[in-house]
């Protein structure tokens, strides 16, 4: 489809739209709201929408929402140079560099040779070349890398391209090169500052100063150039973050003084993170008053001075009365950015966690949050059933996202709890947050509710608070625990000829327990149905091990010579959640299902032979336990077979 618009359909609806996505005045969060409630019928009239959506959107670090825009323009206009461009732009900031790379080699091989084919093919060998470990593709990638910017520098003297060369010439010890151009450009751009930042934009040539100035080491340059950059930035972090790697590049490449680095590191103006838990209100009637509603105000109050001072504010937490609700509350007056993670429906939230026998209306605040904050995260909502493991597990979600959140921003993680001594700890509760942050060596601010119902606010150091009950799980949570679930399945399985099933049966599903048994992996329960193959493990790290260690030993196995006549290829679907435990009457064996398998098995039907795809709850436990084994990097929002839905999905590579 090509874009057969015409001033008669861009006028009306469509000039007020792109008047709109032009206007720099616009935030994340509006743009996100317009994404939401778009049509695509109306949208494929023209492509310029896509083209200013996606940058504008891709300008404030949101590249996993760039890329649900460039792939629906990508539908319609399928040869369209500048949509291929920001698909391949977007792939490059989620870290995808080799379809990066392949989408925009595809442009240069057709014949394009502007600026931005030019510049994005030198920037994912950049990528490619920062990611590899093999040190003769390293060298190749940098080198092709180089070629690239210099040869769109010289053609176009544009300044983006000129400093990335720079800098890699820098980097790679050529230093007079990067002297030379570093001078070249900054000299021009003093000279025609206001022609370069009508071209690119008073962000991106005060930042170029900032960086050909770092390279110059003229570093109380750099530091004022940067500094000055941050003022225009917009809280646009996808740009910040750009400017920061390549400044980060060059420092680790100089011998400066700490000072020196922690001054220009203080010049970058990085979001902060904050993950929030804290105690619902107390009934009038309930004998231990943790949380009086009465002192609601006096908490508002000092959550808003604990968090007053932090500036390019994200948060993550629920939405319960009380703590939760009044968190929100004031972040919002701080004009955060407000990520909601619910453990099921909202509805049936507000009649567990919300609705109260006090005065206040938690209730009305709730719904007024949840029709205004942006990004909310509703994890099961087809359940009813709200054990203590439910909780725990949306709890570890959110810190999950936090992290995944802040690994892409640069950002710095914060966690925060309103607490009190008489909170036992249970599964699920504020408490019990609060030791798993710890455990994953967090150090929450904690705001001490029994300082607060005597007028007088401590700042409560880690260990304070005691646990002066023994934690308690109910009968339920014995059936539904935490659980990683593996789907795979065989490409072409019903071609086989039929010597070749019973080779199947042994070579493939006889590897699948052969890794299993040697790596000691805690496998719940396992199955298979001619080729699917199903699987429960007791923990994350050890599902996406397994799913990337089969997926390889499949890749690089001879089939021929084991008696095939194709090479066999799978495709993986991980995912995690809370599932149920039984025994299965027919057989007498454990067994494990509920939403989560089911899930699992809907992210297999659009996995890529030979890839391992994982849900978002999967990708974000990995980020809350840390784990540095394997990376999840976004893919975009698939839409499930069988009408399942569409979710968030991630794919799963071991980590660079």
């Amino acid at each position: 489809m090509s874009d057969t618009s015409t001033p008669g359909q861009t006028t009306g609806f469509f000039t007020k739209l792109v008047e709109f996505l032009s206007d720099d005045t616009f935030s994340l969060d509006q743009l996100t709201l317009l994404w939401n409630g778009h049509d695509p019928e109306y949208w494929s009239k023209t492509v310029k929408l896509y083209h200013l959506f996606a940058e504008r959107v891709l300008s404030f670090a949101s590249p996993l929402l760039s890329y649900d825009i460039v792939s629906e323009g990508i539908k319609f206009f399928p040869q369209d140079a500048k949509l291929r461009q920001l698909q391949a732009l977007t792939l490059a900031r989620i870290n995808v560099s080799d379809r990066a790379n392949q989408v925009i080699l595809e442009l240069f091989n057709e014949g394009h040779r502007d600026k931005e084919t030019l510049g994005l093919l030198a920037r994912t060998n950049k990528d490619l070349w920062q990611h590899e470990t093999n040190l003769e593709k390293k060298n190749k990638y940098k080198e092709t890398a180089v070629k690239y910017y210099l040869e769109a520098y010289n053609l176009y003297k544009s300044s983006w391209t000129g400093i990335n060369a720079a800098t890699l010439f820098y980097i790679s010890k050529n230093i007079d090169q990067a002297i030379k151009i570093a001078k070249e450009l900054k000299t021009n751009i003093l000279a025609e500052f206001q022609k370069y930042a009508g071209e690119d934009g008073e962000y991106w040539t005060l930042a170029t100063l900032g960086e050909a100035s770092l390279i110059l080491h003229e570093f109380d340059e750099a530091i004022k150039y940067y500094g000055e950059a941050q003022k225009h930035s917009q809280k646009k972090y996808g740009n910040i973050n750009s400017t920061w790697k390549n400044a980060q590049m060059l420092i680790d490449s100089m011998a400066i003084s700490t000072e020196v680095q922690a001054n220009i590191i203080r010049s970058f103006d990085f979001p902060e993170v904050l993950i929030f838990s804290g105690h619902m209100v107390d009934g009038p009637n309930k004998a231990r008053q943790r949380f009086p509603e009465s002192i609601s105000d006096q908490v508002y109050e000092e959550i808003f001075k604990r968090i007053s001072g932090s500036k390019n504010l994200i948060t993550f937490s629920s939405l319960a009365n009380g703590a939760d609700i009044l968190f929100v509350e004031a972040a919002e007056k701080l004009e955060a950015k407000i990520n909601i993670v619910l453990p099921c429906s909202p509805d049936l939230f507000n009649k567990t966690s919300v609705l109260n026998y006090g005065n206040i209306n938690w209730s009305e605040r709730f719904y007024r949050i949840m029709d205004s904050a942006i990004i909310k995260h509703v994890l099961h909502r087809n359940t009813n059933q709200l054990t203590s493991s439910v909780y725990t597990f949306a709890n570890e979600i959110t810190y999950g996202l936090g992290r995944i959140n802040a690994k892409d921003l640069n950002a710095q993680v914060k966690t925060m709890a309103v607490l009190s001594h008489l909170d036992n700890g249970r599964p699920g509760g504020a408490r019990s947050v609060v030791d798993f942050w710890r455990s994953q060596n967090e150090v929450p601010d904690i705001i001490n509710l029994d300082q607060v119902s005597r007028k007088k606010i401590i700042l409560q150091r880690p260990g304070i608070i005691a646990d002066d009950e023994k934690k308690s799980s109910s009968p339920e949570d014995e059936k539904r625990k935490r659980m990683a679930v593996l789907f795979a399945d065989t490409e072409n399985y019903s071609k086989l000829k039929d010597e070749e099933f019973p080779l199947f049966e042994k070579y493939i599903l006889g590897l699948a327990q052969r890794l299993i048994e040697e790596r000691k992996y805690c496998v719940c329960s396992k199955n298979s149905w001619g080729d699917a193959l199903f699987l429960v493990f007791e923990n994350i790290k050890e599902a996406g091990m397994f799913a990337l260690e089969f997926t390889e030993e499949i890749a690089i196995t001879d089939w021929a010579a084991k008696g095939f006549s194709q090479t066999i290829r799978l495709r993986i679907a991980l995912h995690a959640g809370i599932i149920f435990e039984t025994t299965n009457p027919i057989n007498g064996q454990i067994t494990h299902n509920g939403e989560d398998v089911c899930r699992t098995a809907r992210i297999e039907g659009v996995t890529p032979s030979g890839q391992v795809f994982a849900s978002m709850e999967f990708a974000t436990l990995a980020a809350a336990e840390h784990i540095t084994e394997f990376e999840c990097t976004y893919v975009g929002k698939m839409v499930m077979p069988k009408r399942y839905g569409i979710f968030p999905t991630y794919h799963v590579r071991k980590a660079f």
